[in-house]
């Protein structure tokens, strides 16, 4: 048998060379893809059943806000209103505001942990703080007893903001990774 001369050598080496570096690059791809599928699985999770339903659910209820104020000809329900207001109030906060509420207070409490930051914001802490008073409220008012109308916790100013903005980040996020 003959020796191996320095061609058969360097294509040997080459040949190596190249399967070596081919598996380092398909290793380093496929990892690139599942951080990839990854990162879009917990955008995607996060836009589907923690922000998503937040977003739609505080625009519906700023619609439905604005809907009651323009019914009543006011800019804000809380201040002196009539009798006739706050019987108003109690109508539309029982059957659309207090459900829609209860909605987002589940969600925030069963889904806390796709929220973006490392800490719970405070604009969802104040959210659950404002509707807390109103399961008191709403059960006098089932006993006939209309001595309160509103939360004693003002509703959260940047609760919409909040949402809004994360909802947006997120999708721009979604998009720049189906990009990618």
């Amino acid at each position: 048998m003959e020796s191996l001369d320095l061609k058969t050598i360097i294509g040997l080496i080459i040949t190596v060379a190249l399967a070596v570096g081919g598996y380092l690059y398909k290793y380093s791809d496929d990892r690139r893809t599942r951080k990839r599928q990854s990162r879009l699985a917990l955008v995607n999770k996060r836009l589907e059943e923690f922000y998503g339903p937040l977003f739609f659910r505080s625009f519906s209820g700023e619609k439905s806000y604005q809907e009651l104020l323009k019914k009543l000809g006011r800019s804000q329900v809380s201040s002196h209103p009539t009798k006739k207001d706050l019987k108003e109030w109690r109508i539309w906060y029982k059957t659309v505001f207090h459900p829609d509420n209860l909605e987002i207070e589940k969600i925030i409490l069963e889904k806390s942990y796709l929220i973006r930051e490392e800490e719970i914001p405070q604009p969802l802490i104040d959210f659950i703080s404002h509707i807390s008073p109103y399961k008191a409220i709403v059960a006098k008012w089932e006993n006939e007893d209309y001595s309160e109308h509103f939360s004693t916790v003002d509703f959260p100013k940047d609760f919409k903001t909040y949402i809004h903005q994360s909802y947006y980040a997120l999708k721009k996020e979604q998009l720049l990774i189906m990009n990618s």
